[in-house]
């Protein structure tokens, strides 16, 4: 019979991962942190492996990288151990993701090292994933010929799969507009950012925020504060339906819409967008920071 340990860590688990599958990410968190204290206290390595990944899993998904590195750092060096495990590539996915503003170096080493096993194993679909996030990076960095090889890449491999879903692809135009737009090739963005909201708002997971808030920013950058206020502003809409909001674009996306709306001289906007701000600020801090184990 499982002892009291193992009935709690079971139902931490289950907790974990039902609210994870709804996409309550805010939520999962503190189950899945209960699962790995419980485990710390235990040899079980490859457990402890997945609960600290899908836990970084989460922090990601809410916009909590450094907290997102602790927990999947932690697995990494679990998983070095198991050279052939199915969770590595995914494992090294998210440390890219949790990693690609803070050190962009070793994103890139984690996402390369993704797509090489995705490729060796022939899983050219999940190796896309690591394509699009190199090319993300690229673009950040504006190594724009490199971050359009990668999404050109990932693209012919979406566009070819048949059972693809219609969401995968609007991301893939949404960065590809995002690339754009960092060139100043801002009629190419916003037909790609077009697109993004078509594919988007066909199944409603992950939703048209994204592609909204790339129209804000092309608008920005092009110099028209007003339109670009307006889909910045539709942008949060969207985002704040979602069960656990990503907290990082959200505090980026206001703080350029407060600034457009000051030269625009709308000041009393500009402070209830501080106000949604200082909002979003605290709902990040509540969150703890992961403990060691």
């Amino acid at each position: 019979m499982a002892d009291n340990s193992d009935l709690k860590i079971r139902k931490a688990r289950l907790a974990a991962g039902s609210l994870m599958m709804r996409k309550q990410f805010r939520e999962a968190i503190p189950h899945f942190e209960q699962a790995i204290q419980l485990l710390s206290e235990r040899k079980k390595p490859i457990a402890m492996a997945d609960m600290l990944w899908r836990s970084g899993q989460c922090y990601n998904q809410i916009g909590l990288a450094d907290h997102a590195a602790l927990r999947l750092q932690a697995a990494l060096k679990i998983l070095r151990d198991y050279p052939g495990h199915a969770h590595l590539p995914s494992v090294l996915l998210e440390i890219g993701n949790a990693l690609r503003k803070s050190d962009p170096a070793e994103a890139e080493r984690a996402y390369k090292e993704a797509a090489e096993i995705h490729v060796a194993r022939k899983q050219l679909e999940l190796a896309a994933a690591a394509w699009v996030n190199l090319g993300i990076m690229y673009s950040e960095q504006e190594r724009f010929e490199e971050s359009l090889a990668h999404y050109e890449k990932a693209r012919d491999v979406r566009e070819r799969a048949p059972s693809i879903k219609p969401a995968r692809i609007g991301v893939l135009l949404n960065n590809m507009a995002n690339c754009h737009r960092r060139m100043g090739n801002f009629e190419e963005a916003h037909n790609l950012a077009d697109r993004a909201v078509e594919f988007l708002s066909q199944n409603g997971d992950p939703g048209p925020a994204a592609a909204y808030g790339t129209r804000g920013l092309i608008y920005l950058d092009s110099g028209n504060d007003e339109e670009a206020v307006e889909w910045l502003q539709e942008s949060y809409a969207e985002r704040k339906k979602a069960s656990s909001p990503n907290f990082e674009t959200i505090v980026e996306n206001l703080e350029k819409e407060i600034a457009a709306l000051k030269r625009l001289g709308r000041m009393e906007e500009a402070a209830l967008a501080e106000d949604r701000l200082a909002l979003a600020r605290a709902a990040m801090n509540e969150i703890p920071q992961p403990g060691i184990w």
